[in-house]
């Protein structure tokens, strides 16, 4: 029932900086399908899940870092399992686990 929206960034061997927020929906998001929004301009990135803003970062955010998200990037759409964040799987996590797409539609202003 919970949708993180984070940007990561820094000089490698420094450690990772971030920023970001979560998204509650109040319900499963496996009960029907959702629009996950990322607006990214020059200068900003919003985050939204059906047409709800959760989260902006700007560049006044990266903290005296050049703002890095003007280059070329890709998407990443994963079911993470482990880690440090949200933890390890244990007992009470459901497996199998899937994530259904629809689609992916991108918008670019030239």
């Amino acid at each position: 029932d919970r949708s993180h929206g984070t940007a990561h960034w820094g000089n490698v061997g420094e450690g990772s900086q971030n920023r970001g927020s979560s998204f509650s929906l109040g319900e499963d998001f496996a009960d029907r399908f959702h629009v996950f929004t990322l607006l990214w301009t020059s200068n900003s990135m919003q985050w939204y899940v059906d047409e709800q803003q959760f989260t902006t970062i700007t560049n006044n955010d990266t903290k005296g870092y050049n703002y890095p998200f003007n280059s070329d990037f890709f998407f990443i759409m994963n079911v993470a399992v482990g880690g440090n964040w949200p933890g390890n799987p244990d007992e009470t996590t459901e497996f199998p686990q899937s994530m259904e797409v629809d689609y992916i539609r991108v918008f670019q202003e030239l």
